[in-house]
């Protein structure tokens, strides 16, 4: 979904900043109200003693498995491009600036983002926090659900400039592991989806099926693993001059 929109919104590269932050603003509106309806049902059907699975959505087999999610995928794109949408807008504009890729001359405003908007993202996402592990029981989840996901949204964009104070701290001191970590986010996409091949190899009913016979620490455990994966593979195709597959399909898609 994320390459879907970028295809989409490739013309909003050349578009005026009031463009890009009213685009932000008003996706932002339908894009809240779609997730905190997500929040609020997944709430209702967990108290109700039936939580919400993705492994509901696994099929038996992968023609099944192809033909379900590509229908589904089609019903959920809109809707998926639209709540995606803010982030990427804001993110078109801070490219224009540069402030990520040249954080040492923009310190200032990261740090006002980062700690404004990090303590943002805490305090309004602490309501439904608290409602998840049982502390706080209200009459309606809506308003913690709709707090829940703009300082979300507030959350993501801090995060993104805590990255970027990390990155003047380490100047051009860069290390092996640094340096791996940035051929990984080079081919991000790429990896994106290698990731989720792999983790469909190992989990689906279709294959291996191994979703049944392992506990939340193990599955954390081959999650990390298959991240670790993902950097020693970046790190070798930098080192050999290899791009991502799909960020050249995609920078190609999108002239």
């Amino acid at each position: 979904m994320y390459g879907l929109t970028l295809l989409i919104v490739a013309p909003m590269v050349r578009a005026r900043d009031s463009v890009l932050l009213w685009t932000a603003a008003i996706s932002l509106v339908p894009a809240t109200a779609m997730l905190a309806w997500q929040t609020v049902r997944a709430h209702a059907a967990a108290a109700g003693g039936h939580p919400e699975s993705l492994a509901s959505l696994m099929k038996d087999d992968l023609a099944s498995q192809v033909l379900f999610h590509l229908a589904l995928w089609v019903g959920k794109a809109p809707g998926t491009v639209l709540i995606v949408m803010p982030g990427i807008a804001i993110g078109i504009w801070a490219a224009r600036r540069r402030i990520i890729d040249d954080p040492e001359q923009h310190v200032a405003l990261l740090r006002r983002v980062t700690f404004t908007f990090l303590a943002t993202a805490d305090v309004g996402r602490l309501p439904m926090a608290l409602i998840s592990v049982g502390a706080w029981t209200p009459g309606s989840t809506w308003l913690p659900a709709i707090a829940h996901t703009i300082t979300g949204y507030a959350g993501g964009i801090g995060l993104a400039a805590a990255i970027g104070l990390i990155a003047v701290k380490i100047g051009s001191n860069r290390g092996r592991v640094t340096t791996a970590l940035v051929a990984l986010g080079w081919r991000s996409l790429t990896f994106y989806l290698f990731q989720s091949v792999v983790l469909v190899a190992l989990f689906y009913p279709f294959t291996l099926d191994l979703a049944g016979d392992m506990g939340a620490a193990a599955a954390l455990a081959i999650g990390v693993g298959v991240w670790l994966l993902s950097i020693v593979l970046a790190d070798w195709m930098r080192r050999v001059g290899h791009r991502g597959p799909f960020e050249i399909a995609l920078r190609r898609l999108s002239r």
